[in-house]
């Protein structure tokens, strides 16, 4: 399986969204539900009119020979990016699941920022329990993660291994294609 850094892409997509989208109102699509260490959190997924075409903040792409799933999700139902949580997955398929994913990124962005102290992680537990087709290539997905992220004062250097949260979660979640 060919595995691509769908995060880093979509990092650099969520900074041209950030000017357009912090102020407006969105549509809940979903909801995630869990916990940074003893936290309990609950975040969003959203979908915005920007610019006149919709923008999903869970995105589902199907490349025939690989599935790119990325989920963004807010504490708010707004584009907030304090404690903003960015999850990355590639799956072979996502007929017949539940499904393991096979490869994994999340970003939990702390303070806000999408370049520096951040948490990280590359490797952890990602099941989609059921993926359901709604049309128009949009796609509800029910499932769980757990990541132990590691924190990084740059988001792209080292992280230190003395700093870590674990970041568990169950979703209910809908997406599609960026246009």
């Amino acid at each position: 399986m060919l595995r691509t850094p769908r995060l880093t892409h979509w990092l650099a997509a969520l900074v041209l969204l950030v000017a357009t989208a912090s102020a407006q109102e969105a549509t809940i699509t979903g909801t995630v539900e869990g916990r940074v260490d003893d936290a309990a959190m609950t975040w969003y997924t959203l979908q915005f009119d920007v610019e006149g075409e919709l923008q999903d903040t869970v995105e589902v792409m199907d490349y025939g020979f690989q599935v790119d799933v990325t989920i963004q999700a807010h504490v708010e139902p707004r584009f907030f990016m304090s404690e903003a949580l960015l999850v990355s997955a590639g799956f072979g398929s996502l007929t017949g699941c539940p499904c393991t994913a096979d490869f994994v990124e999340v970003f939990f962005l702390g303070e806000g920022s999408l370049f520096s102290n951040v948490y990280k992680a590359e490797a952890g537990s990602l099941v989609v329990e059921s993926a359901t087709p709604l049309g128009e290539g949009r796609m509800r997905l029910v499932g769980s993660f757990e990541f132990d992220a590691s924190f990084h004062a740059d988001a792209f250097g080292a992280g230190d291994p003395d700093d870590v949260v674990t970041i568990a979660a169950t979703f209910d979640v809908e997406g599609g294609p960026l246009p």
